[in-house]
């Protein structure tokens, strides 16, 4: 296992520790493509400039006057290069921008020089080397005109001048040059082709082309510009500035691989590209010469060098720099047209984007010809090492590029997943090419660090690794990619060290050995001497820390995840409960499986105790409680319930109770409770009846078991799952036979108990299926309006990888998908199996779906749960003709390693090898085949193999969930809308049939010593990953403060009108200015006006809110009113008024207090009704009418053209010049109060009637074709649709000119039900996705500065009263206004991720009723366990109105220190005498100097002494505190002893340790105490015992009571 461990970092650790020493990581950039400023410094043309210009339309109309403004931005941009880790930035010098006229003697431009020396001083100062490339295509127009650029040699000599100035300049401070940026593409672009500037080609080539003479110029171009580099090279050998420096020309090839592998005509055709490709500038930099084979080909047409040139050509090099992208197939020409003659005729080749057999070499990226094809690169290292005698090289250029030619950011546009793998593929097939061939290969730069001007493309495709917004100011944003090469190139001492443990020796000695376990083999050698023992131990803990340092483990924190991620552990029924055979349970097949026949399971052994959690799941509930996880995930065993299986065969109250206990528990300490209905462990009665999911009958079984769950449960257990793995059972149960039922074909393994692998797992399968839909359908129908839960399923699969890139492995891995995962999820969302499964199962064995079960599956999820731990690699393979089943339908091979090399490390299960790309993968696949469902991971664990010892160092454990949990995030990122992570398992159990073999626990189980729990440090890693980084520092609250929001002054109403009334614009200006004068210096935050729209719609139009006008045909008892003038004449001076406050806001405060201003405007948001044009329209017009109405004026000055041309007969109002220009610009940012959504249909405009609601010509409705948009909240009018929040805001993004947004409302509400209701998880729910949608517009790059919820509290809502609740607090508006936040605050919870919250349930956590005496007026008891029920009936009922002291007699009547067993009044008394002859045996004769009536009463014949009257004066009273030494137990009724008596049957009471099974664990004294201080009891102080372990009395050392753990066997040492 520790070699393993290794394996495993090595495995996926890749980064730059991968790398040598000394390896550059950069990003890549050119002058042109970044710099803009072309106006600038004096910059002169190049032949670029001039080539877009004059031909805009081969340049997609696009320039690069702007580009990226590189020039004023570039300490931005190289911050951002540092923020990702990067060591060294490539770019390029304009020589233009250094030599505007091109020549040396025509001029240097200083400014051009000053630039690059910042740039350079910049990089430098960060901590990136720089590497400058001196030409980059843009050659100085001026040149061109002059003598045509390079087509002349006198280009040579002017490159040679504009090199050695740069040397000059900047050769002290760059140490790494390129000359020429591949010369290939200048030369076949610019004057072959005519693509590129200055655009030259023969008419034959390119029609546009306006001069030019193809298969010569291109030949003649190139040979100058090689000279120009010998030149350049030789002056920079010869600057002493520029010693201990290198240079190199950055050469692009692609790789080629035959069209026809069988034709050796196409080989000789890949051979002959590289040489026309590479070669052709390659060679003479080594050899002084152009290959021969070009040579014989051109000919004439091909220049020569002199002696002298070929000398300094030859070795001009230190470094090849090679700009990799992609790769072709390539097919050889026979014969070519001499008479139009080209570098491609030369060559003799076609280049094919596929070959022979109509394959591609790799995805397609964003081009035509950007292939995904790594290993291109590598194959093209190692030719080019082979064939120049192993030079350096330097990956100069390489990168992946998506279009985008709507400009408009898009998640999608972020969420770069295929940029993210292409880089990531080739770094790892150079980090091979490097160690496994000997490559010499000296820095990696990714291009490119931005969004750029592409050339002749324009803008139209994106290589960045961050997005530049064109639309928006060039705002640049980080892409996944960036994100991943932060990650990827953090150093080592960036990485966080995992905790560090310590182990004394003595651990060692014990006779349960802790291990110290490291990256190295570890044992335990039992004869070993103290000093060598030492030794080894120091050694191991050295290789640990070793280990430690070279992790690379991902450091995350809670932070990194949503903030409604739930964070949880798993386990299941048989695993962990045990008891499989106390309080009534009934067998299930894995009893039968396990027990019967226990050769199936690999070490014999069994469930039938398992982890003992059906007697001790107190302390396993503590144990997440100490964690701190979110959630438990755990199964109802089915026959523990229905121990028969069906409700005929009778329900067991006692397997009720159990889960009400430990389901109650739960929510006592804050734990969600997620329950598994179904975890493989079927009543073997059903099994025995009619098959178990062989038969129909299990179906309507199924459902009964599920909808009694849901009436015993559902009231507290808001997350079901159906079903766990029904794959699992179908393949291991009924194909293979390994597991329960043990059934398969007699030939896949003779012991198997009967089965026929080819048809059986289908038919279960399709029950399952069944059986999951109508336990959905009948929760949804019944029960989930109600219990206001979600429901789903739990799918397993190991992701599948194609073996090769061949099309059939890759078709036979979606094959494999859709054979497990896919298999029952296809039904669930499309109500149909896989298209593969029915294409590839024949004979008929695969079952269909009836319409009726079609439909009832179709969505029949709320979530859908995953189970992953491994990923594997799939191979196509001939389909099977015998030996039929399941596993060969699929014809496909899985496999854990290609071409010898595992796919990741092995667990302590063969099966489990670790490859964390897979979850994420996996997830991503469920998005988008399955219509991006909610995903909750259900399960994802590695395991151990169980060595006989106590092993808690679990670092490959922490590992794997950290490399998981990192792809989850990485998966969110992209769009994944995951909800939950859970974690397999909470405690090491019985892995079914391998037993108690392997260990999957964050805990540690001792199943030698009785079943002892320890935390391993995995779990501690969770525990510091969950410790709430929310709950940071106080934070001071800033207040945003709103002037007007609807409640106008009576007096103004009533003396002009209000908003009525022109006078209302001063008035409000003045009230405003009040604001300012006496809050603004504090106040940094002021919106003028709350929905506007609001008001005049619901206040003038429908009558409704204040004022109550509108036209009377709309209602007849509004006030007065006209609905289609005093809306618009409203609206209006709410404008005006809103424009005068900000202007005098900003004439005489906001310079001196430094605040912001706006408004905040309400819409819904407006969806067409149907595709149609005219419904398109009617929903922009909705959005004109209300949200636009507003905006458009405070933006543009004007109201919506839709506004103008739609409201008839000069109603509404028109802006002066001066009222428009006070209002164009009048806001600093725009509020957004969003709540819902609608559909929107056109309809006439209305003719008669007319109000402003009318004139819209809409029709405004919340469902289409009878489907709501949204689920109904408290209002009927509130639909909930998180999408449209994101929809809003990109609509003010993109029509008012990109402004700053507060959403300054966004709410749900519930019914008032008259009850205290705290357990608002539709609230959760609601702003959970709301905040998603907010998110995924910010990274759309709406520039959102903030969120408001509404509201803090319940209120008054308006003309809905207090019917409805918004509030975050829950408001009593019957007790005093009580806030429940303070319940919170006295129960001691404390924030949880940044908001208070209570425990949901709240047993024992809240008091309190009064509790009534049941005994005489002698004694009392307190009720514990019926008072947790009443109590927490009490808080849904709203009975709770204070704490009350309770009244009684006496004060020692108040303590009660047995508990009932059960609600009989005969145990009730019992209790009562149980307490007297324990504690008011003592007690009472203290206090009222007598001893207590039960004891009187019940010791017979004289046996109880009497107390003198002297001693019973002595007595009373003497005490001045009482001490209570608490324990507990309960206690039941029994008849009075008649023989054999003591004292301690005088009491006629039976004291016990548990009822109906459950032990009386710490819950009631925890309740007690709580419950004793909230009825007013005086306690004064709390004595833990013991401070440590100690000698227990009659118990010796058998038992430990201590806060410290001391060990006798070792001096007594404390721990």
């Amino acid at each position: 296992m520790t070699q393993k461990r290794n394996t495993f970092s090595k495995k996926n650790s890749f980064g730059r520790s991968d790398f040598p020493e000394g390896f550059l990581f950069g990003t890549a950039s050119s002058a042109y493509q970044y710099e803009g400023a072309i106006n600038e410094a004096p910059r002169g043309e190049s032949v670029w400039d001039t080539f877009v210009r004059k031909y805009p339309e081969r340049n997609c109309y696009s320039n690069a006057d702007q580009a990226v403004e590189f020039y004023s931005h570039y300490k931005e941009d190289i911050q951002r290069m540092k923020d990702i880790n990067m060591d060294a930035f490539r770019f390029s010098i304009s020589w233009p921008r250094i030599l505007p006229l091109g020549k040396k003697s025509k001029g240097v431009n200083q400014e051009g020089i000053n630039f690059y020396n910042d740039l350079i001083d910049e990089l430098l100062a960060i901590g990136i080397t720089p590497l400058a490339t001196l030409f980059h295509w843009d050659t100085p127009q001026a040149l061109e005109d002059e003598y045509n650029g390079f087509l002349s040699e006198q280009a040579v000599d002017d490159f040679k001048d504009f090199a050695a100035l740069c040397f000059e300049e900047f050769g002290d401070r760059v140490k790494l040059w390129v000359t020429l940026n591949e010369p290939w593409v200048y030369s076949i672009g610019g004057y072959d082709t005519g693509r590129k500037a200055p655009g030259r080609a023969s008419k034959y080539m390119n029609e546009a082309a306006v001069a030019g003479e193809s298969g010569l110029e291109v030949y003649t171009v190139s040979h100058n510009l090689l000279l120009a580099h010998a030149e350049a090279v030789e002056v920079f050998r010869n600057n002493p500035k520029c010693k201990d420096g290198k240079i190199g020309i950055a050469h692009c090839p692609v790789w080629f691989e035959p069209y026809d592998s069988n034709c050796p005509d196409d080989k000789e055709a890949c051979e002959r590209a590289m040489e026309f490709m590479f070669g052709w500038h390659m060679d003479p930099t080594v050899y002084g010469d152009y290959p021969e084979v070009m040579k014989k080909s051109i000919g004439k047409r091909l220049p020569s060098f002199t002696a002298a040139q070929s000398k300094k050509l030859r070795g001009s090099f230190d470094f090849v720099g090679v700009n990799y992208y992609s790769a072709f197939y390539v097919k050889s020409i026979p014969e070519v047209d001499h008479n139009t003659p080209n570098w491609r005729s030369d060559a003799r080749i076609e280049w094919r984007k596929q070959n022979k057999a109509g394959q591609t070499l790799g995805v397609r990226g964003g081009s035509e010809w950007d292939f995904l094809y790594p290993q291109g690169l590598r194959k093209f290292l190692n030719y080019a090492k082979n064939k120049y005698e192993s030079p350096k090289f330097m990956i100069t250029e390489n990168g992946h590029c998506d279009i985008d030619y709507e400009k408009k950011p898009k998640l999608s546009n972020l969420m770069d997943l295929q940029r993210t793998e292409y880089h990531k593929k080739h770094l790892q097939s150079i980090q091979q090419a490097i160690q496994e061939d000997g490559v010499k290969v000296e820095g990696y730069f990714a291009w490119s660090l931005l969004d750029n001007c592409e050339w002749n493309a324009g803008y139209g495709v994106r290589y960045g690794l961050f997005y530049v917004d064109y639309n928006n100011g060039l705002k640049r944003f980080p892409k996944m990619s960036a994100m991943w090469f932060k990650e990827f190139l953090k150093r080592e001492e960036e990485i966080e060290e995992s905790e560090k443990e310590e182990y004394l020796l003595k651990s060692a000695m014990k006779k349960k050995r802790f291990l110290l376990a490291t990256g190295s083999a570890s044992c335990f050698i039992p004869k070993i001497s103290k000093c060598l023992l030492l030794l080894l131990l120091i050694t191991l803990a050295c290789i640990g820390v070793l280990a430690k340092n070279h992790s690379s483990r991902p450091r995350l924190s809670r932070n990194d995840f949503p903030e409604d991620f739930i964070f949880g552990s798993a386990t299941s029924a048989y695993q962990c409960e045990g008891a499989a055979h106390e309080d009534g349970r009934g067998p299930s097949i894995w009893d039968t499986f396990a027990e019967k026949f226990p050769e199936k399971i690999k070490d014999g052994s069994n469930g039938s105790i398992a982890d003992d959690s059906y007697n001790l799941y107190k302390e396993d509930v503590n144990l997440l409680h100490q964690i701190g996880f979110d959630a438990y995930r755990f199964s109802i065993s089915w026959s523990r319930i229905l121990p028969r299986g069906d409700l005929k065969g009778g329900i067991n109250q006692a397997g009720i109770d159990y889960y009400n206990n430990l389901i109650n528990l739960l929510l006592s300490i804050g734990v969600k409770p997620y329950v598994t209905i179904f975890h493989w462990d079927l009543p073997e009665a059903l099994e025995h009846a009619y098959g178990g999911f062989l038969g129909a009958e299990i179906v309507n079984d199924f459902r009964d078991y599920a909808e009694l769950c849901f009436q015993k449960f559902g009231d507290r257990v808001k997350h079901w799952t159906t079903l766990n793995e029904p794959f699992t059972v179908v393949h291991e149960g009924y194909t293979t036979g390994e597991k329960a039922p043990g059934r398969c074909s007699s030939f896949t393994n003779p012991k198997c108990f009967g089965g026929d692998g080819a048809t059986e797992p289908y038919i279960v399968g399709h029950h399952f299926l069944l059986a999951h839909g109508a336990a959905f359908k009948i929760y949804r129908e019944k029960y989930q309006a109600i219990q206001k839960g979600e429901i789903g399923i739990a799918l397993n699969t190991v992701w599948h990888y194609p073996y090769s890139d061949s099309q059939a492995d890759k078709l036979a891995a979606a094959r494999a998908t859709a054979f497990t995962f896919d298999y029952f999820l296809e039904p669930i969302v499309y109500g149909r199996y896989p298209a593969d499964m029915v294409n590839y199962v024949k004979g008929g064995r695969l079952p269909t779906f009836t319409p009726e079960e079609s439909s009832m599956l179709k969505g029949s999820y709320d979530f859908v749960g995953v189970n992953y731990y491994s990923s594997f690699y799939v191979k196509d393979v001939p389909c099977a003709t015998e030996n039929i089943t399941m596993n060969s339908d699929s014809c496909v091979s899985i496999v854990g390693e290609r071409n010898g090399v595992p796919i990741g490390p092995a667990a302590g299960s063969d099966w489990l090898l670790i490859y964390p790309e897979g979850i994420r993968d996996l997830l991503l696949h469920a998005k988008l085949k399955f219509n991006d469902p909610a995903l909750y991971i259900t399960e994802n664990g590695v395991d151990e193999a169980s060595i006989g010892e106590i092993f808690l160092n679990d670092d490959l454990r922490i590992d794997y969930y950290a490399h998981h949990l990192k792809m989850v995030n990485d998966a969110i990122l992209m769009g994944v809308n995951v909800k939950g992570y859970f974690a397999w398992s909470l405690m090491d159990n019985f892995e079914w049939s391998e037993g108690y073999t392997v260990r999957f626990g964050l805990v540690f189980v001792d199943f030698e010593n009785g079943r002892k729990r320890y935390l391993k440090k995995s779990a501690k890693w969770f525990r510091r990953l969950l410790k709430g980084e929310y709950n940071g520092a106080r934070q001071k609250v800033a207040p945003y403060v709103t002037i007007f929001h609807w409640d106008l002054p009576e007096a103004l109403e009533h003396a002009y009108g209000g908003f009525l009334g022109a006078e209302i614009v001063n008035d409000f200006r003045d009230y405003a200015e009040l604001c300012f004068q006496k809050f603004g210096d504090r106040v940094k935050h002021w919106t003028t006006l709350n929905e506007p729209f609001t008001v005049v719609h619901e206040g003038y139009t429908t009558g409704e809110k204040a004022p109550g006008r509108c036209s009377s045909f709309t209602n007849p008892k509004c006030f007065g009113g006209d609905g289609a003038t005093e809306p618009y004449i409203v609206g209006h001076h709410f404008l005006l008024a809103h424009g005068a406050a900000v202007k005098i806001y900003r004439e005489k405060y906001q310079a001196i207090q430094k605040g912001e201003i706006g408004i905040a405007l309400n819409t819904e948001w407006h969806y067409p009704y149907s595709d149609s044009h005219a419904d398109k329209l009617a929903a922009a017009r909705a959005t004109a009418f209300s949200f636009d109405y507003f905006l458009e004026p405070i933006v543009y000055g004007r109201y919506p053209a839709e506004m103008v041309n739609y409201v008839k007969g000069g109603r509404l109002p028109t802006f002066t010049p001066e009222e428009s220009s006070m209002l164009k610009g009048s806001y600093d940012f725009v509020g957004v109060n969003y709540y819902s959504s609608y559909y929107v249909k056109d309809v006439p405009c209305a003719t008669e009637n007319i109000t402003m609601n009318t004139d819209s010509c809409v029709s405004i409705v919340g469902e289409r074709n009878g489907v709501p948009i949204g689920p109904t909240a408290g209002s009927d009018w509130l639909l909930i649709y998180p999408e449209g929040i994101r929809d809003l805001l990109l609509h003010a993004r993109l029509k008012f000119n990109d402004p700053a947004l507060y959403i300054t409302e966004n709410g749900v509400d519930e019914a008032s039900i008259g009850e205290i209701f705290l357990n608002d998880d539709l609230r959760i729910d609601y702003y959970a996705h709301h905040l998603k949608m907010v998110n995924d517009a910010i990274l759309m790059g709406v520039n959102v500065k903030g969120y408001f919820a509404w509201s803090l509290m319940d209120n008054f809502e308006w003309s809905e009263g207090y019917t409805v609740r918004f509030g975050l607090v829950f408001v009593d508006f019957e007790d005093g206004r009580k806030r429940s936040e303070a319940i919170c605050h006295n129960l001691s919870l404390g924030l949880t991720r940044g908001t208070r919250r209570c425990s949901r349930s709240l047993p024992g956590a809240e008091i309190v009723n009064d509790f009534r005496d049941y005994a005489d007026s002698v004694s009392r008891s307190l009720e514990i366990d019926k008072a947790l029920d009443d109590v927490k009936r009490a808080i849904y009922s709203g009975k709770i109105r204070q704490l009350r002291k309770v009244k009684l007699a006496s004060p020692y009547k108040q303590i009660g220190t047995t508990l009932i067993q059960s609600h009989m009044h005969a145990d009730r008394l019992a209790t009562a005498r149980a307490t007297a002859f324990t504690f008011d045996y003592f007690m009472e004769p203290i206090v009222n100097g007598k001893y207590p009536t039960e004891m009187v009463k019940h010791v017979k014949d004289g046996r109880l002494p009497t107390f003198t009257p002297e001693e019973s004066s002595m007595l009373k009273g003497s005490y001045d505190f009482i001490g209570i030494n608490y324990y507990s137990s309960y206690v039941k009724d029994v008849p009075c002893a008649t023989e054999n008596i003591t004292m301690s049957t005088d009491s006629c009471v039976m004291v016990i340790g548990e009822r109906n099974g459950e032990p009386i664990g710490p819950k009631n004294i925890e309740s007690l105490i709580q419950m004793k201080r909230r009825m007013g009891v005086t306690v004064k102080g709390y004595f833990a015992w013991s401070l440590m372990d100690n000698f227990e009395w009659a118990e010796g050392y058998t038992d430990r009571f201590g806060l410290v753990f001391v060990d006798f066997e070792n001096g007594r040492k404390r721990m």
